[in-house]
């Protein structure tokens, strides 16, 4: 069978190579690549963050992003709590064990962009990184791939 070198389908089928492996290095964790984004969102942020967060930044859902929260949340993963200023607004945070979580999972994702990335020199994984965000930046006309809420780029993952 012959693929075509099409740019959308060349990134699909990587996307969902990588979406398959992170899944699949995520199983002894039990959780899911996006679950994984939520831990890795919140880690980056260092403090509490409001739920609005999370959807803006994994342009998902309010519904999609509760969800995961709560599935993390009793794993223990994270933990929410009620903003004191504005009693309607939910805050969540990593807890240790969401942090554990993280540190694994970025060791075995520099692992893997490696073998991805294998072959290329330095100059060309730069390069590579530079396209891939300027395409990104197009199709999704926000620069790379920073998007409002309101556009529709990623979906819901």
């Amino acid at each position: 069978m012959h693929v075509s070198k099409r740019a959308g389908l060349l990134i699909k089928i990587a996307a969902s190579c990588i979406e398959k492996q992170v899944n699949q290095d995520m199983k002894e964790h039990d959780i899911t690549g996006s679950q994984l984004s939520v831990l890795q969102h919140l880690e980056g942020a260092g403090e509490l963050l409001p739920m609005r967060s999370i959807e803006t930044a994994l342009h998902i859902s309010q519904p999609t992003a509760l969800g995961l929260v709560r599935r993390l949340e009793k794993k223990d993963y994270v933990s929410t709590c009620t903003c004191a200023e504005d009693r309607r607004v939910m805050l969540v945070g990593i807890t240790e064990t969401g942090r554990t979580i993280c540190r694994e999972a970025n060791r075995q994702m520099e692992q893997f962009e490696d073998r991805m990335l294998g072959g290329m020199s330095g100059e060309e994984r730069d390069q590579f990184l530079v396209l891939l965000e300027r395409a990104l930046s197009n199709i999704c006309s926000c620069s790379s791939g920073s998007c409002k809420k309101e556009e529709t780029c990623h979906g819901d993952a």
